[in-house]
């Protein structure tokens, strides 16, 4: 389950973080919690759908990772 929020680190703040945050691509950062034992994604963009699976499909990464 994915949920897309506004702060990011408000919303994984007091919880257990089994992932992240990172940065897959620039302007979309992801955390995954533990929530009683559910992985429960929270994502922080203010990309499009459009840009989001325009990126995805060019293989367009992070700066991070180029």
């Amino acid at each position: 389950m994915a949920y897309k929020v506004n702060d990011l680190s408000a919303a994984i703040e007091g919880h257990i973080v089994l992932l992240g945050p990172y940065e897959p691509i620039d302007g979309y950062r992801v955390a995954v919690i533990d929530n009683a034992g559910m992985p429960i994604e929270f994502v922080e963009t203010t990309l499009t759908d459009d840009e989001i699976w325009g990126r995805a499909r060019s293989g367009q990464s992070a700066s991070l990772y180029t």
